[in-house]
């Protein structure tokens, strides 16, 4: 059995902002708008499998968790439906 080490760093924000940047997959927690925290490598799915549990166990609003859902699943669709300028197919 191959042992693995696991680490955990903690940080503590008192203003802290959160972004995302969905060209670089990467979400970004900053001090009120200075010095951050970035974690490269989350997809934009990620970010909507977050907004989903969110919802559905934070907010357990189970009405916008489908909203929420559809809306994702229309926008997926409508591009589907458009060639890489957004124009229709």
């Amino acid at each position: 059995m191959t042992l693995q080490s696991e680490t955990t760093v903690e940080y503590r924000f008192k203003e802290p902002y959160l972004f995302y940047c969905k060209y670089h997959d990467t979400l970004g927690v900053s001090e009120d708008h200075g010095d951050s925290v970035q974690l490269n490598g989350i997809t934009q799915e990620k970010i909507h499998e977050f907004i989903e549990t969110y919802i559905q166990y934070v907010l357990d609003n189970t009405e916008l968790y489908e909203y929420f859902k559809n809306a994702i699943a229309d926008k997926k669709y409508a591009e589907e439906l458009t060639d890489s300028e957004g124009r229709p197919l």
